[in-house]
């Protein structure tokens, strides 16, 4: 395994578990017990309940913190992984065209971004969840 993939997964396990842990932790006890009072069994609870409501508050974060992965990749090239930036750094030197080649790397690092804010705006609206545009 590549160490780009190493840091990404661990970026995006600490990330990912601290915001679903928020996400879990702003729903009211009131909630749990409204769903105990209904005869709701602990999975029914957690699947019906919690677990919409807990990944619609923390899947804003999940995005974010998947943006904020593939723009610091840019910086495990600097600790030698052969990426985007680091192949860019390479063209730059045998091209002497920087402007060109770094505008490009820019362009596609916007596209990356843009394709996972659309996979969040697909999330969102087929969840039920799109709070834009109202």
């Amino acid at each position: 395994m590549s160490r780009t993939i190493k840091v990404s997964l661990v970026m995006l396990r600490s990330g990912a578990i601290e915001n679903c842990l928020l996400g879990f932790e702003s729903i009211s006890p009131g909630q749990i017990d409204a769903a105990r009072a209904l005869g709701l069994r602990p999975v029914a609870v957690y699947m019906k309940i919690l677990a919409p409501q807990a990944y619609a508050a923390a899947g804003p974060a999940l995005f974010s913190n998947a943006i904020q992965m593939v723009k610091g990749s840019s910086l495990a090239s600097l600790v030698a992984v052969d990426e985007l930036t680091a192949a860019s750094t390479t063209l730059i030197s045998e091209t002497y065209k920087a402007i060109e080649v770094l505008s490009f790397v820019g362009l596609l690092y916007g596209l990356i971004a843009m394709f996972i804010l659309g996979l969040q705006w697909l999330y969102e609206r087929r969840n039920g969840w799109f709070r834009y545009g109202r």
